[in-house]
């Protein structure tokens, strides 16, 4: 059985998928027993590094030039260099580290990958693809000459694999990541998977969701105490991290109202967030992926009314307000089915599709005759470099 993978290199999280023995695209467990491996590195020292949960946990508490997350961010982007320990390293290296960790815990329980799938929001710039490319290629991994596919044509491939029933017809991925959101209108008639347009948003996901509740939080913490809120200071005095908000976030996705302990010099103090006051707070931002979505309609020339469904990607989805405004803007109820990991298993899919030759007889008949035909974005252009000075 050939091992054929899909990886959802996410901003917040990354994830891998495996086709099994019998062509099924499953989710594996890291070196930690966990589904998601979250994209953080933490230098603990010259000769140790630690990547995911871990890592992402010590954020706000380790020095500034020790960890880094949301380095997805700024992948294409020459001018961010970190200096750690005397050595320069660029948003491709911290994602080739977290590569290598999943590469290396997989192979070293099922042998060497057969082919890969490495997801990238599909408004990458052309420089951040060949940065995902280089980082793949640091991280042990060996290439064929199509790496690389969009998120949203990833979970769309996922969600037409799995369907209880043929779809046909217009359809919307509405893709709202750790970092990213895409509006992906594609065209699916049963195994044919036909992508018209993408719109994204490069830097609208889950951190700016994020960052909204800490300012929410700061507005508590200075009514409460008179102080002025000065962000990553005073959240460091409150002995609150980044991991802490982001729990905030998921509690606020299943109750109305969470308490947020302020430890401050008069004692723990409590603070009452509400999902109501949350709401409104990240409206502008769901505001921002409505608009994305109406310029992939228009792109594609249809109306709101036409898509014959919506299905939603991304782990910032499983936010109420999120999936609310869906079908509030759209009139069309979102389907959810595993929106955190459907685009590495989608990933995996399309894997498989590009690497038939290599699949065993039941692999093969699972895959079937699927086709995927995905649109070049908008904004890819060309680079031209002067032979005499080497300059771009």
């Amino acid at each position: 059985m050939a091992n054929i993978i899909g990886i959802d290199l996410g901003t917040s999280t990354t994830l891998l998928a495996h086709l099994s023995n019998s062509g099924e695209a499953i989710i594996y467990k890291n070196k930690d027993g966990e589904l998601l491996t979250h994209s953080a590195v933490w230098f603990e020292g010259e000769r140790s590094v630690i990547v995911g949960t871990e890592a992402k946990k010590m954020f706000g508490v380790a020095k500034d030039d020790e960890i880094f997350i949301e380095f997805k961010r700024d992948m294409g982007d020459a001018s961010v260099v970190h200096m750690v320990h005397g050595k320069d390293w660029h948003p491709r290296d911290f994602s080739a580290l977290v590569l290598r960790q999943i590469r290396e815990h997989f192979e070293a329980n099922n042998g060497p990958i057969d082919a890969v799938i490495i997801t990238i929001p599909a408004n990458f710039s052309d420089e951040a693809r060949a940065n995902t490319i280089n980082a793949a290629k640091e991280a042990g991994f060996k290439l064929g000459n199509d790496a690389l596919v969009n998120e949203p044509t990833a979970a769309a491939i996922y969600y037409a694999s799995s369907s209880p029933q043929k779809l046909k017809g217009k359809y919307l991925i509405y893709d709202f990541g750790g970092g990213t959101f895409d509006a992906t209108i594609l065209d699916v008639d049963g195994d044919d998977i036909k992508v018209l347009t993408s719109m994204g948003v490069q830097r609208l996901g889950g951190k700016d969701l994020d960052e909204k509740l800490i300012g929410l939080i700061g507005q508590k913490y200075s009514k409460l105490t008179g102080a002025e809120f000065k962000g990553k200071e005073t959240m460091s005095e409150l002995q609150l991290t980044r991991w802490d908000v982001e729990q905030l976030k998921v509690t606020l996705s299943s109750r109305e109202r969470v308490s947020v302990p302020l430890k401050t010099d008069r004692g723990t103090l409590r603070a009452e967030i509400t999902r109501n006051e949350f709401n409104e707070a990240i409206s502008t931002l769901i505001t921002q992926a409505e608009l994305a979505v109406d310029t992939a309609l228009d792109n594609a020339k249809i109306e709101t009314k036409d898509p014959a469904g919506v299905f939603l990607a991304g782990g910032s989805t499983l936010v109420p307000a999120v999936a609310q405004s869906v079908e509030r803007h759209l009139g069309i109820k979102p389907i959810s089915r595993d929106p955190v990991g459907s685009v590495a298993l989608g990933a995996c899919m399309y894997a498989a599709i590009r690497n038939k030759g290599k699949l065993s007889g039941a692999q093969t008949v699972a895959v079937g005759a699927k086709k995927v035909q995905d649109v070049t974005p908008h904004f890819f252009g060309t680079t031209f470099r002067d032979r005499a000075s080497g300059k771009l």
